[in-house]
C-alpha cells in the first residue's frame, strides 16, 4: 500500500483546505428558499466526466423538478475543489470520490454523504477504468508493474490507493511503484512519449487509448471486490440540518435518476456529449460506470475503500459511516 511518507503531502493539503473552508463557513449561505412555484434552486459542484450522466438525465427528464428542485451545475475539475465550496455554502451539494470525502471528514470538515455517485462492478462497469501500457511495452501482466512508474490523475488518492491494493492482492509489493501525477486528458500522450511505464486511465480516454493499440494490464476494481464505490454526492452538515426537506428531495431525485441511468445506457451515451468533450463515437462505444441507488458501505465497497485508506495512512481512523452518511 501507499506508505505514510508518500501520503503526507496530500494530508498537509487537506489540513490547509480544512482551515480555509472552515474559516469561510460563516460567509456562505446555508439556507434556501422556494420560488413562487415551489421550486428551490440549488448549486451542485460537478466535473465534466461521464459519471455525472444520471444527474444531467434527471434534469432533462424532469425528475428534480418533480421533487421541487432546480439544479445549477457548477463545473470544477476535481472533488478536492468542490469540498470547500460545499462547506462554505457556495454550493449546496457536490460530487467527489470517497477517498477525498473520507480524508476531508477525517481532517474535520463537516461533510456528509447523501447519495451514490458512481461505482464499478459487477457487470461491464468493473472495467471502465484500468492501468494501461503502450502497445509495444514489455509489460504484460500485473507482476511486470513491480518497480515501474505509473501515472495517476492525483497523488495519494483513490487511483493509486486501489491500484496498490489490487497489486498487493496479486503478490506485487506496491512500495516498489512510483506514482506520477498526470491528468487523465494528458495520460495517453505521456505514455506514448515514454514519460511513464504505465498509467491509470478512465473513460472516454481509456477507449481512445485502446483504439490506438495501448493495452490494459490491470483492472483494479474486480481484483479487489465485486462492487466498489467510485464517487458520492455530499453536502455540508450545517446545510443538511437547516434544510432537511431539500436534502431529502435531492436524495429522492438523485436515487431515481441513478436507477434511470442504469436502465437506459443509450440515453446516457447521448447525454454525456452535452456536458463533456466526449466525441459521439467514443461515447457510443466506451465502457460506462455503474449506477445504483444503494448506499450501503458493505454492499458497495465503501468500507473496503475506507479500510485501504486507513492502512495507507491517508486517514487516521477508519470511517464511521454512521457519521459520514446522512440518515
Amino acid at each position: 500500500m501507499l506508505n505514510r511518507r508518500e501520503a503526507l503531502p496530500a494530508i498537509a493539503g487537506l489540513v490547509a483546505l480544512s482551515a480555509a473552508a472552515l474559516a469561510g463557513c460563516g460567509s456562505g449561505s446555508s439556507g434556501t428558499s422556494a420560488d413562487a412555484s415551489g421550486i428551490t434552486t440549488v448549486k451542485v459542484g460537478v466535473m465534466p466526466i461521464a459519471a455525472l450522466a444520471p444527474l444531467y438525465l434527471g434534469v432533462r427528464k424532469g425528475v428534480f423538478e418533480k421533487h421541487g428542485l432546480k439544479l445549477e451545475p457548477q463545473v470544477t475539475q476535481s472533488g478536492a475543489a468542490i469540498v470547500p465550496a460545499v462547506v462554505s455554502g457556495q454550493q449546496q451539494f457536490g460530487f467527489g470520490n470517497p477517498v477525498t470525502l473520507m480524508t476531508a471528514r477525517d481532517k474535520g470538515l463537516p461533510i456528509t454523504i447523501v447519495a451514490q455517485g458512481s461505482e464499478a462492478g459487477p457487470g461491464e462497469s468493473k472495467d471502465f477504468e484500468g492501468v494501461i501500457v503502450a502497445k509495444d511495452s514489455p509489460i504484460r501482466t500485473p507482476a511486470d508493474l513491480a518497480g515501474k512508474t505509473i501515472a495517476v490523475n492525483a497523488l495519494n488518492n483513490i487511483g493509486g490507493l486501489l491500484i496498490s491494493g489490487a497489486l498487493q492482492k496479486q503478490g506485487v509489493d506496491p512500495k516498489t511503484i512510483k506514482f506520477m501525477e498526470i491528468g487523465f486528458p494528458d495520460v495517453n500522450a505521456a505514455l506514448a512519449a515514454g514519460r511513464v511505464d504505465a498509467a491509470y486511465q478512465t473513460e472516454p480516454f481509456l477507449y481512445q487509448a485502446k483504439q490506438s493499440g495501448d493495452r490494459v494490464v490491470l483492472h483494479q476494481y474486480p481484483a479487489l471486490a465485486d462492487r466498489i464505490t467510485i464517487a458520492n454526492y455530499f453536502t455540508a452538515e450545517q446545510f443538511a440540518k437547516q434544510n432537511p426537506k431539500v436534502v431529502k428531495d435531492f436524495q429522492a431525485a438523485m436515487n431515481e435518476s441513478l436507477e434511470y441511468a442504469s436502465a437506459h445506457p443509450d440515453e446516457v451515451r447521448t447525454i454525456v456529449t452535452t456536458f463533456t468533450k466526449i466525441p459521439a463515437e467514443a461515447a457510443a462505444k466506451m465502457t460506462l460506470p455503474g449506477w445504483s441507488a444503494t448506499l450501503d458501505p458493505k454492499a458497495n465497497g465503501l468500507d473496503l475503500v475506507g479500510r485501504l485508506a486507513h492502512e495507507a495512512g491517508l486517514i487516521k481512523r477508519q470511517p464511521d459511516f454512521g457519521e459520514l452518511i446522512a440518515s
